[in-house]
């Protein structure tokens, strides 16, 4: 069964990040998807804010931020906890706004997609929630401010 509130994983690696076999993209961002499409969001979480304390100001920060967001907001929702959820649904959507089509092998616009719909399902976003991976043929891009 897939999970409809997945996320896809993206393409560069950040300095001193470990990357696993074959990618170029650091293993906490990959990790990050894995734990979100198996619902294990508060993991998710975890693993990426590792990676976005590395960065927090530079252009993967918002993003990385963005993303953590998502995986709280469903922490939020498994918890029955509907407006904390949305809120952070609606900064993580805020968060994505500048960052191009696909922004670290990403499909932001995807993301985006998701999340207007789980905004539109609130309070109960459909069961199981699912994001794209990163592709990592694709090139990395700068968010436009």
């Amino acid at each position: 069964m897939t999970n409809n509130h997945s996320f896809k994983p993206p393409g560069i690696a950040a300095a001193g990040s470990e990357q696993k076999l074959g990618s170029p993209f650091p293993a906490p961002y990959l990790d990050f998807f894995q734990c979100f499409n198996r619902g294990e969001y508060f993991a998710a979480h975890e693993v990426l804010e590792a990676l976005w304390l590395q960065d927090k100001q530079g252009a993967p920060g918002d993003f990385f931020k963005a993303l953590i967001q998502i995986a709280g907001a469903f922490v939020h929702f498994k918890k029955a906890r509907s407006q904390p959820g949305i809120a952070l649904l609606r900064r993580a959507k805020i968060l994505l706004s500048p960052y191009p089509e696909i922004y670290l092998g990403w499909p932001v616009s995807e993301g985006r997609e998701r999340i207007a719909t789980w905004l539109s399902q609130a309070p109960n976003p459909a069961n199981p929630v699912s994001l794209p991976l990163p592709s990592s043929g694709s090139r990395p891009s700068s968010a436009t401010n």
